[in-house]
């Protein structure tokens, strides 16, 4: 059945893909960039345990591509890469990773336009445990379907939308779903700058445990543009059923998004975005936040908020400095589990020369769990690249990263050198 359903997927991408290719307005389109890499980590503790830790050299191999469509009849973007790594002690069975996106859309009438999405990612099964490949799955979410827009009158316009998305799991024992999605949207522009309006939406949810979710939202939207500033977001009431055999929990809560970003000086900007809705592990919220995760061992039906605020600076020298706070609050409905996290990062980079640069990183987390027990996670690493001639690179890094817990068993210290050879194709 999985294997069908991945069928059916790729089929339904290359359909929705190929008018992108043929359109006259894609003829002129960029070429793809095309990269491979090389890279080669050793780690003093690749297991990331306590006690008797392991020495390893991880060797991964790299593809990566970029590519989008001009604007025309059809346009698409992809990116992502696949790599191949192999541990030369075995520490590891040899292990795929995959992290891609692929998106597109093609105008059926003007008022028309079928949308079509994959997105694929490794992620965390259990967030207790360090990301070793033991604690990895792949999630692949693909999704397509119609959007109608319907303008009213200059300033009124309304928008219906329907789609079919697919999520499926590397592993077994997570619950792959089939989610059915249908929304209605009116917006009013009061302004060249300002528009507001109201959104409803449902959508039924069936995964593969015979579970099922029905889940309803009411919500006010609005966006606002300033010569500098950039405001938009969603505040409402959303309702969530979920149902398996004779047991059936229904959970209401507010729901809403926020999205700002200012231009604070010509080389500095702020970014902010907040998320709060209930959902399922299998939903995209896990794929659209780089550090945010469910725990995959816990009940399917959650209430998450999210926060996001990153400041970034280019500076004078030519490089850049940038920090980002993320915070997260994941509530499991059946079990009543709640997990916080806070992470914060910094990164600088500064070119040293005009074929070589330095970088470094610092990333402080903490994790809190219902059973009361804390982990906090600190990293720091140093890094050089150096161009040797066209598009070929060498970068090396030096990094140390350490995990202390209210659960010793957990706890562990890591030191890890990386050195990779990269050649972009021009």
């Amino acid at each position: 059945m999985a294997s069908s359903l991945r069928s059916g997927k790729i089929l339904a991408t290359a359909v929705m893909m190929l008018p992108a290719y043929l359109a006259p307005g894609t003829a002129a389109a960029a070429p793809a960039a095309i990269s491979i890499g090389l890279d080669n980590r050793f780690s003093d503790n690749v297991s990331k345990t306590r006690s008797d830790t392991e020495s390893d050299i991880e060797s991964r191999i790299t593809l990566n591509i970029d590519k989008s469509g001009e604007p025309g009849w059809c346009n698409y973007s992809l990116g992502g890469g696949i790599g191949y790594a192999v541990w030369h002690e075995d520490t590891f069975d040899p292990e795929i990773f995959t992290d891609g996106r692929l998106s597109g859309q093609c105008e059926i009438t003007p008022n028309l336009i079928w949308q079509t999405s994959d997105r694929i990612k490794q992620v965390t099964q259990d967030n207790r445990n360090p990301d070793t490949p033991d604690n990895l799955t792949r999630k692949n979410t693909f999704r397509t379907g119609p959007v109608y827009s319907l303008r009213l009158t200059q300033v009124d316009i309304v928008q219906l939308s329907a789609s079919y998305e697919n999520t499926e799991f590397e592993e077994p024992e997570e619950a792959d779903s089939n989610r059915v999605l249908g929304a209605v949207s009116y917006t009013h522009l009061f302004s060249p700058t300002f528009r507001a309006g109201l959104s409803v939406s449902a959508e039924r949810t069936e995964l593969d445990t015979e579970e099922e979710l029905d889940r309803e939202a009411v919500s006010l939207t609005f966006g606002k543009q300033w010569a500098n500033t950039s405001l938009s977001g969603a505040l409402g009431v959303n309702q969530l059923e979920n149902s398996q055999g004779n047991s059936e929990v229904s959970s209401e809560g507010i729901s809403g998004n926020l999205r700002l970003n200012r231009q604070i000086t010509e080389s500095s900007n702020l970014s902010l975005a907040i998320d709060r809705q209930l959902t399922d592990q299998s939903s995209t919220v896990g794929l659209d936040f780089d550090n945010f995760s469910f725990d995959l061992e816990n009940t399917s039906a959650v209430e998450v908020t999210t926060l996001s605020l990153g400041y970034r600076n280019s500076l004078s020298s030519g490089g850049s400095l940038s920090s980002e706070l993320e915070a997260s609050q994941t509530e499991y409905l059946e079990s009543g589990e709640t997990e916080n996290r806070e992470r914060l990062s910094v990164n600088y980079s500064r070119p040293i020369s005009g074929v070589s640069s330095f970088s470094a990183r610092a990333s402080y987390q903490l994790s809190s769990f219902t059973d009361g027990t804390d982990d906090r996670v600190g990293e720091v690493s140093l890094g050089y690249t150096h161009n040797i001639s066209g598009g070929l690179s060498l970068q090396s890094r030096i990094g140390r990263e350490l995990k202390r817990s209210d659960v010793r068993q957990r706890e562990y210290d890591e030191n890890w050198v990386l050195i990779a050879i990269n050649y972009a194709f021009q």
